[in-house]
């Protein structure tokens, strides 16, 4: 049974805007990912603000996005957190996967963009969850929309395989960002960040708070409503 179960969707409407080192094993990537945020205060924001920073860029990168729709969906109860974050964005094409396997790598459109991860959002979800589940529909390089799917990490030293897509039958371009926290180890860091914004008003307010460049980079109104 839950108890103090709570559910938010953000969602983004519109806005306007004025060589790196392979990481492919879990252990020597668990081992950078304690050592960035082990010491972090209430790190599980910094979790939350990469997943939601890099839906952002997807979708401001994507030929197919005209109207930008980012949501995040929270469930907090007793005994599990479950964060879900989802875009309408770019998704993982072929050469995002690339950029994906590899930390400290640039994607050359971000950078284009003065977009610039090294990779901390796959550090703060080896910390910070149990593991995540990537669920894509993309266009491919032909043209067609593809899907693809993975978890990261897996249990195994090879970390996670996003190597496979196949020809999706929805046309629907859609990315899905799924984090688990379950067990001893991850919970409580979630339980921690969660229990401070304890209700949607408050999580609202955290977005604004840490998200407000992307509406108002060059003091042009933008619509952001949350329910």
């Amino acid at each position: 049974m839950r108890t103090n179960a709570y559910r938010h969707v953000m969602e983004v409407v519109s806005w306007e805007f004025g060589g790196g080192v392979g990481m492919l094993h879990r252990s020597e990537v668990e081992y950078r990912a304690e050592k960035e945020y082990k010491n972090k205060k209430n790190g599980f924001a910094f979790l939350l603000r990469e997943v939601l920073s890099n839906a952002l860029h997807s979708c401001l990168l994507s030929q197919d996005c005209d109207r930008p729709h980012v949501t995040l969906d929270v469930t907090h109860d007793a005994d599990k957190t479950d964060v879900l974050v989802s875009d309408n964005g770019e998704g993982f094409t072929d050469k995002n996967c690339k950029s994906f396997q590899v930390l400290d790598s640039l994607n050359a459109k971000k950078k284009e963009q003065h977009f610039f991860p090294r990779g901390q959002g796959r550090l703060a979800i080896v910390y910070y969850t149990d593991y995540c589940q990537y669920d894509s529909t993309f266009r491919g390089e032909k043209g067609s929309v593809c899907q693809r799917t993975f978890t990261y990490p897996r249990s195994d030293p090879g970390l996670f395989d996003a190597s496979e897509c196949s020809e999706s039958e929805d046309e629907k371009i859609q990315t899905e960002v799924h984090m688990y926290c379950m067990s001893p180890q991850k919970r409580p860091r979630a339980k921690t960040f969660f229990d401070a914004h304890d209700s949607a008003q408050k999580l609202k307010k955290w977005i604004l708070t840490n998200f407000m460049s992307f509406f108002l980079p060059s003091g042009e109104g933008a619509a952001c409503g949350a329910k």
